[in-house]
């Protein structure tokens, strides 16, 4: 069933006029998504450079907590020192129009998103991000698309519970979401740090809710991807939508 979803819901990605996004500038900047028009076609939706702000830019120049961590480079980019990244921009030279990962496009959680306590949430929208299947989950492998990369550093030596099932999600979107040690696939030099396709729970039944496989290290960044399951139709569940991030340190 979820094979024929998967073969339709390709078959129609050429035709959705999806945005995507330059990446030649690897500057210090932030995407935000705004919504143009009162439709909710995708073609209504751009994708706009925000200033980042001035935390946010300390953030991405700091190193880790105990100087182990390159943070301007992390284990993403040193992934690529045998030659196979783009010297001015910190992107695979292979890589598809639409790249999570790429300077501009990747998002800053510590920035973007707001803390109280150990808890960390965020509002995003995966509408103007590509189809195509860039960064594999090892839980809906195949079959997750539309992904939103986010730049998460703990604070503390710990596991991490990652959701999405919150009432800030849309009640149609059927979401993947899943971390990784470094925003590249996982053939790519990247390991699973955990996954999830559907909690099963209220409020949103089809959203995800993962704590990570094992401890994540202080000061070492971590992504976390949220992605929309490919469906063959949107009778019943959308790929594509807001949704409410939140990630506790426990």
């Amino acid at each position: 069933m979820r094979a024929l979803a998967l073969t339709a819901a390709l078959a129609g990605c050429a035709g959705q006029g999806i945005p995507s996004v330059p990446w030649g500038d690897a500057g210090a900047r932030d995407v935000t998504v705004k919504d143009v028009s009162t439709t909710t076609d995708t073609a209504a939706y751009v994708v706009a450079d925000a200033p980042r702000s001035e935390a946010a830019v300390d953030a991405a120049s700091d190193a880790s907590v105990d100087g182990s961590v390159d943070a301007t480079r992390d284990a993403t980019a040193d992934a690529f020192a045998d030659g196979s990244l783009d010297a001015a921009t910190d992107v695979p030279v292979d890589a598809p129009p639409w790249f999570p990962c790429a300077p501009g496009v990747q998002r800053d959680l510590d920035a973007l998103g707001t803390r109280v306590g150990d808890t960390t949430t965020v509002h995003g929208d995966n509408r103007a991000a590509g189809a195509m299947t860039v960064l594999p989950s090892a839980c809906a492998v195949g079959y997750a698309g539309y992904e939103v990369a986010y730049r998460y550093v703990p604070r503390r030596t710990t596991t991490l519970r990652v959701s999405t099932n919150a009432m800030g999600t849309d009640a149609r979107l059927d979401t993947v979401v899943f971390a990784l040690s470094a925003c590249l696939p996982l053939d790519g030099g990247a390991r699973s740090l955990g996954c999830n396709d559907d909690t099963g729970d209220p409020p949103r039944d089809h959203a995800s809710t993962f704590i990570t496989d094992a401890a994540v290290t202080a000061g070492v960044p971590v992504f976390i991807v949220v992605a929309g399951f490919l469906h063959a139709t949107h009778d019943i569940w959308d790929s594509q939508g807001a949704f409410e991030l939140s990630v506790t340190e426990q």
